[in-house]
């Protein structure tokens, strides 16, 4: 143990070298927006889906209209109100296995109803709101 002595680290020449570029302004602020960029669109992805899911599915007396509430953020209640007419199921329920894609005339997307849920009556679902339509 006389001659042994424990080996001093040695610093790279070139550390402060290979970080120089992640310390320049431009690399900060552009990692920074990036990340912003990359957060609204996940925040943007979330209500749009949480608009596109229906929680539950109202039909009129007279079986004319029907209301389609869907989820909000903030626990806030979103409901559309539209004549039977101008909804329509693409497939049948049996088909899907998650969720029945539901088109209603002037409105650009799908709504989702999850095929997991509870249909209380499925034969007067079947035929009103679970028809297919030419729209």
């Amino acid at each position: 143990m006389q001659g042994s002595r424990s080996p001093t680290p040695v610093a790279p020449a070139s550390s402060s070298a290979s970080l120089e570029p992640f310390t320049s302004n431009l690399w900060r602020y552009g990692f920074c927006g990036s990340c912003l960029a990359v957060g609204f669109v996940v925040v943007g992805g979330g209500l749009l889906f949480s608009r596109r899911s229906v929680r539950q599915v109202v039909l009129h007396r007279g079986g004319q209209a029907v209301t389609l509430r869907t989820h909000s953020p903030f626990g806030l209640r979103d409901s559309l109100t539209v004549p039977l007419r101008d909804v329509s199921c693409r497939v049948h329920r049996s088909q899907v296995p998650a969720a029945l894609p539901v088109k209603v005339r002037g409105v650009t997307f799908y709504f989702l109803l999850d095929r997991a849920g509870q249909f209380l009556n499925p034969q007067l679902f079947d035929l009103t709101v679970g028809a297919y339509r030419k729209l």
